[in-house]
């Protein structure tokens, strides 16, 4: 009993008069708002992003779980972020009927959080706040709850040591009432992997325009996001294969060099598809070019 009136225990913020909420609701709002009081809720930026949470290299799982739950802090696993190259053109099949957008940038990582955009000259410091971890046994993929900070900063010296260099082919999907899907292709290195995050853009105008209840509202966003990510995880779960994959990959030699350039050529193949929904005099469309060719795996 003493156990679960602590996770009862109503949440203290800054949005009013605490709520009391059942512990899955609790655990996300806590997640949002409990680390780091003195920084305001906005600019908080807080998204979802599909991955797997590993011990040894291999994907960790609790056993008599039949729906996803949040981890604690010290669950000793590993979240690899990512999903396969046919879940990443299954999502973005199953996306389409949303407005998209399309961008290429390079980012410089620096140590201190620091990451330099090389196509609009921004550096931007990221401090992470806090992660929550769900295990997801009925689907595919698990998915991590990240809220971080971002201020625009200056530029890094010369000396300053770079982590890694990120090439990033983003497409955007806006989702009316949840926020933006962002489907990227990033290349760091010889490493290609293929991210998919849900970001609560839309959160905090609702908020602002909410005047009572706000509460309710932040728990049913994040609710809301929480099902978004486990549908895809469903979604992908069923490996329904795409006909557009099939067609590409139809005779072509079972190595890894073919595999991965038959599966850049589906995607490519499915996004100039598509593109073809599209109005044909919207600008941004006109401007589509494909894949680049840089994002192709050559070895």
């Amino acid at each position: 009993m003493a156990a679960a009136a602590a996770a009862m225990k109503p949440v203290q913020s800054a949005l009013g008069k605490p709520r009391r909420f059942d512990p899955l609701s609790k655990a996300l709002i806590d997640c949002v708002l409990e680390k780091h009081k003195e920084i305001p809720l906005w600019p908080r930026e807080i998204e979802f992003r599909l991955g797997r949470l590993q011990s040894g290299g291999k994907r960790h799982m609790l056993r008599g779980m039949m729906t996803s739950a949040p981890l604690a802090d010290d669950h000793g696993q590993t979240f690899v972020p990512g999903i396969t190259e046919h879940d990443f053109l299954s999502l973005a099949e199953v996306l389409r009927c949303h407005p998209c957008h399309e961008t290429k940038t390079t980012d410089v990582i620096y140590t201190g959080g620091i990451r330099d955009c090389q196509e609009t000259g921004t550096c931007i410091h990221k401090t992470r706040l806090k992660n929550l971890d769900f295990t997801n046994p009925t689907g595919e993929y698990d998915f991590r709850l990240s809220v971080s900070t971002e201020e625009k900063c200056t530029a890094p010296s010369k000396t300053t040591p770079i982590l890694r260099i990120r090439k990033k082919h983003r497409f955007s999907f806006d989702v009316s009432g949840l926020g933006r899907v962002d489907l990227t292709i990033v290349t760091s290195g010889a490493t290609v992997t293929h991210e998919v995050e849900v970001e609560l853009t839309q959160l905090k105008h609702a908020m602002d325009e909410c005047r009572a209840n706000r509460y309710h509202l932040l728990r049913d966003n994040l609710l809301l996001a929480v099902q978004t990510v486990e549908e895809f995880a469903d979604i992908l779960k069923k490996k329904k294969p795409l006909k557009v994959e099939q067609k590409d990959l139809k005779g072509q030699e079972k190595d890894l060099k073919s595999e991965r350039a038959a599966a850049h050529a589906a995607f490519d193949a499915a996004l100039k598809q598509l593109h073809a929904t599209r109005d044909p005099n919207d600008p941004m469309w006109q401007a589509w070019g494909g894949l680049p060719s840089e994002l192709l795996c050559d070895t």
